[in-house]
């Protein structure tokens, strides 16, 4: 939020937001932003619009069809892969996936491998406005090494991965599609917005993509 004063004459507001999201989702890392009042003079306000023209699907049908999705998957598959965005989607995701493991007494693991989506998670830990979000960022296993994350491949219990990047052009999940892909006891979900022509792009489009894997440097970056 700018506000605007040129010389004598009255002070008045620009504002700027990013995309605003689903107003459900409980992150909004910095609270709520803070105006003069309900009567300041605002000249103009601009927001990103990546969804502006889509039409959201109803924020319960959808946490119900994840619920649904992931149980059905716990019984017939070895993973399930979500391939986020760092900041924010990942934290979102882990949320969600968190709250369904305690209202369904789930077992299985839920890990997050990403080492950008790692340092951010542990600051949505300190800083996100509602309280049991904060808690639930404190729950995350992290994959902190190649050679967990080796130990979790060879592994024959179902587990649920959120790693990155978001559009699959780089970042870990490099590493799962060239392993995974082509297992069909493997899921992966892309639950963010998909560039034309992006790696990630082509694969819920279901257009032909020859994936190669991109090496991801460790040590992880971890915050405690």
């Amino acid at each position: 939020l700018f506000s605007i004063q040129k010389g004598a004459k009255k002070q008045v507001y620009a504002y700027f937001s990013g995309d605003l999201g689903s107003y459900k989702w409980p992150t909004k890392p910095a609270g709520e932003i803070e105006v003069p009042g309900s009567d300041f003079p605002l000249i103009f306000a601009a927001t990103e619009s990546t969804y502006g023209s889509t039409v959201r699907e109803d924020f319960e049908f959808g946490m119900a069809q994840m619920e649904k999705d992931i149980n059905n998957a716990a019984l017939k598959k070895l993973a399930s892969v979500f391939a986020c965005f760092s900041l924010d989607r990942a934290q979102r995701v882990l949320h969600e996936l968190l709250m369904l493991q305690k209202k369904n007494g789930w077992t299985f693991p839920i890990y997050l491998d990403s080492p950008l989506a790692t340092v951010y998670t542990a600051l949505y830990a300190i800083y996100a406005a509602d309280e049991g979000f904060r808690g639930s960022m404190k729950l995350v296993d992290v994959i902190t090494s190649k050679e967990m994350r080796e130990e979790i491949f060879l592994d024959k219990k179902f587990r649920v991965i959120i790693t990155s990047s978001g559009m699959a052009q780089g970042g870990p999940i490099r590493t799962y599609l060239p392993k995974w892909l082509q297992n069909s006891q493997v899921e992966f979900s892309f639950p963010g917005y998909m560039a034309h022509g992006t790696d990630g792009w082509k694969l819920t489009a279901k257009e032909p993509i020859k994936i190669a894997r991109i090496p991801v440097n460790l040590p992880y970056l971890l915050c405690s």
